[in-house]
């Protein structure tokens, strides 16, 4: 968890808009390069209590997963002497995190310098990554005093944005995520680097290119050291190598049916070049046919040439997609994936772990099921679906559902009866005017309630021991401090695994259920010999999976909650983001997805809700979001309140403050008035909660022309409610008459209070105000 940033933001920072993309092949599975590439790894040996020789396997996936050769080598006097002898057989040096940092000597590279220079000279590509410390950037002059570049301070939480134009080391052939760091660049006047992307908060410069001869130095302040940024490397590379660049790209998510690549190319060379293009679709079944498009183009000295590859993919399955651009024996690999199309349909089973609760089919007798549906020249209008339920050994069960195919993706609610524990499965027929298209299933299972004490029900609500439950927490917290937060009401802690296994049975004696954070938890060994001693443990809630996970690791995060699950059915795991742009990819890493938003005292507090929608939006409605508000000492009561109740009004699942204690000052344990006003808080949340996790009659609004946050929900037992939050230190006015919730409200009073209303009349909320109104 990121601690908070102090400063202010101005209308400029405020204006900017971090670089938000998706890969262009999201539904990749595999990277398939067969043209050879070879990278020299320059490693750091700086080591300290977490471990030795910190990142200097922190490319390795990526760099296993393109299939490309790489070689390490350490920031040591006998290895760099070595890689300078053998530079030529590379065509990338890659500089990984904490390279050349904390020696006697930190400027170790200087000598070798000249030889990294000549090999950038000649076609190679230099890249340094996460070049935050004086050491990473020092001996650069010595190769090009134009390669001056000086560190400031970055106290950023608005990730980096591209340069216009876009740079195409940035989009070609993917986009880029950029996020934030603690230092950006400062650069002196006439400075010879490029800048690919500026600081969010800041404009200061973030990347930073220098195109040398055939080659290029790249340098970030940012770890992302992911397929998509090596990717892009080795594409711009061999487009230099080749005299050419990239103007303007764009090739959209490869699916079935028609699409176009569209590029613009530039010369810089001093002669014209034939230019020939090739993009190729290649079927992993041998039955159906590739699709293969050539195009060629000339291109005059100095001059651009815009190239455009419009396609139409009737294919399915797995196939191998390759773009290339080739100009004489040059040639240079803008893509080359194996990805999955989407078959005609798709039928999900129940969205957590394909599992029902046998209470809810005995109560209800349903399932909620999903499918998707990815015609190419079918209509819609023309297609059936038909469903049946079958037992294990084939009989039906409830009733066949038959619907009209409406929309590409939807939820698909099954009467199946009351249900008993045990396995079953869905079967889909979509149908059309020739009759039957295609046929798909999934297996479900219903699970007893007692292999289940935590759950996630249809409603994307957390079930434990049977019954709605919402988190309220707090992170942070010492064991000896468990009694004190209980004091509070808060009924769930984050726990980390050094505090031992006892933690947990001690924080249930005080009336706390743990969130289990696994210090190794990359470790997927840990994660197997941990679990079997807390699975049965009453305590337990939820596994935390990797907190706020770059790129680089979300295949380590999905390995992560992949574990727990393998180990344990009967708890759901757990992640926090921080960053919008990821949520998406975010989600699919745990069972749980919370944000993290601290916009006091920088930004506005509507960065809690919008972030709270923005998760919404990414999890689809399909798993519980919670909220995970700052709690640093430093926020006066209203803000913390208001922050608090933004998350409520934007349907959080849970709420857990962060942090209890983060430092030997920060933190809510050592400001009594915040621990005042989260007790308050938490009685509150505790009778609102009812009604909040209650899908009938829950409705979130925008009141004020969007200035005041409001929703209306209801308890079981038929209490209504209308909560109202004002975020600006402004007061405003709201008319609700119109709200048919309140047409035989008649005078509602006050939840926390003793004031009343009359709903025909204006109600006025003040600055930073919450009120909460309630009425049968």
């Amino acid at each position: 968890m990121r601690s908070i940033i102090q400063g202010k933001l101005t209308k400029l920072q405020a204006d900017c808009r971090p670089l938000l993309l998706l890969g262009i092949l999201s539904i990749a599975t595999q990277v398939a390069y067969a043209k050879p590439f070879d990278v020299a790894v320059l490693h750091g040996t700086f080591s300290n209590q977490y471990g030795k020789n910190l990142h200097n396997d922190e490319f390795d996936n990526s760099l296993k997963e393109l299939g490309w050769q790489f070689t390490k080598y350490a920031s040591t006097k006998e290895d760099l002497s070595k890689l300078t002898g053998e530079l030529k057989k590379y065509d990338m040096a890659l500089v990984c995190p904490l390279f050349n940092y904390g020696y006697a000597d930190p400027y170790l590279p200087v000598k070798y310098a000249p030889a990294l220079m000549r090999f950038v000279r000649d076609g190679g590509a230099l890249v340094l990554t996460d070049a935050v410390y004086e050491s990473h950037l020092a001996w650069l002059p010595i190769m090009d005093s134009g390669l001056t570049a000086s560190l400031e301070g970055c106290n950023s939480q608005i990730d980096a944005f591209c340069t216009e134009p876009v740079s195409p080391f940035n989009n070609v052939p993917n986009i880029l995520r950029i996020n934030r760091t603690f230092n950006h660049y400062k650069l002196p006047k006439n400075t010879k680097w490029e800048i690919v992307a500026r600081c969010g908060s800041h404009q200061a410069p973030a990347v930073l290119v220098r195109r040398i001869g055939k080659g290029f130095i790249y340098v970030t302040s940012f770890r992302h050291p992911n397929v998509q940024l090596l990717e892009n490397m080795r594409a711009n590379l061999e487009l230099s190598r080749m005299g050419l660049q990239v103007e303007k790209f764009n090739m959209s998510a490869l699916k079935v049916g028609a699409g176009e690549i569209e590029m613009t190319l530039k010369n810089f060379t001093n002669s014209p070049v034939d230019i020939h293009s090739k993009f190729t679709v290649i079927p992993k079944d041998s039955k159906n046919s590739p699709i293969n498009i050539a195009k060629e183009i000339k291109i005059a000295a100095k001059k651009d040439t815009a190239l455009s590859i419009p396609y139409d993919i009737p294919l399915r399955g797995t196939v191998n997609a390759q773009l290339t651009i080739t100009s004489g024996e040059n040639e240079a690999i803008l893509l080359n994936r194996q990805i999955t199309l989407p078959d005609l349909l798709t039928v999900n089973p129940p969205r957590y772990r394909a599992m029902a609760l046998e209470s809810d089919l005995q109560k209800n007798g349903q399932i909620i099921a999903g499918a998707k549906i990815a015609p190419y020249r079918e209509k819609l209008e023309t297609l059936r679906l038909k469903t049946r339920v079958t037992t294990a050994i084939g009989a039906t069960v409830g009733q066949v559902d038959e619907r009209a195919v409406k929309e590409l993706e939807f939820k698909l609610p099954l009467k199946t009866g009351k249900l008993k524990a045990g396995e079953y499965t869905i079967h889909s027929e979509l149908t059309g005017p020739d009759g039957v298209s295609e046929k798909k299933s999934a297996k479900f299972r219903v699970v007893k309630d007692s292999e289940c004490p935590v759950f996630i029900n249809d409603d994307a609500n957390i079930i434990v021991d049977g019954k709605p439950f919402f988190p309220i927490g707090i992170y942070h917290v010492n064991p000896l401090d468990y009694k004190e937060v209980a004091s509070l009401g808060l009924n769930t802690i984050q726990v980390w695994s050094w505090d031992g296994t006892q933690a947990v049975d001690y924080a249930k004696k005080c009336g706390l259920y743990s969130i289990w954070e696994q210090n190794h938890r990359k470790n997927t060994k840990v994660i197997h010999e941990n679990v079997p001693l807390l699975k049965n443990k009453s305590g337990m809630l939820f596994w935390y999976s990797l907190d706020e996970p770059y790129e680089a690791d979300f295949p380590v995060a999905k390995a992560v909650t992949a574990a727990y699950h393998k180990a344990d059915v009967g708890h759901p795991t757990f992640m926090v983001s921080c960053r919008p742009e990821l949520f998406a990819d975010h989600a699919e890493t745990a069972d749980i997805m919370a944000v993290d938003p601290y916009p006091y005292p920088t930004r506005p507090l509507t960065l809690v809700s919008d972030w709270m929608d923005g998760a919404w939006k990414a999890v689809k409605g399909e798993q519980p979001v919670i909220c995970v508000p700052q709690s640093f000492g430093i926020e006066p009561v209203p803000e913390f309140r208001v922050m608090t109740y933004l998350g409520l009004v934007h349907e959080a699942r849970g709420i857990i403050w962060y942090p209890w204690q983060e430092n030997d000052k920060e933190g809510m344990k050592y400001n009594p008035t915040l621990k005042k006003a989260c007790q308050q808080l938490v009685g509150e949340i505790k009778k609102l909660a009812p009604a909040l996790l209650n899908p009938k009659g829950r409705r979130p609004l925008l009141l004020a022309d969007g200035k005041i946050h409001a929703m209306f929900c209801a308890d079981p037992d038929g209490t209504k409610y209308l909560l109202l939050v004002n975020p600006e230190k402004k007061t405003h006015r709201v008319n609700l008459q119109d709200q048919p919730e309140l047409k035989n409200a008649g005078i509602v009073k006050a939840a926390f209070g003793s004031q009343s209303w009359n709903p025909q009349s204006a109600l006025t909320i003040k600055p930073l105000e919450t009120q909460v109104y309630m009425w049968q």
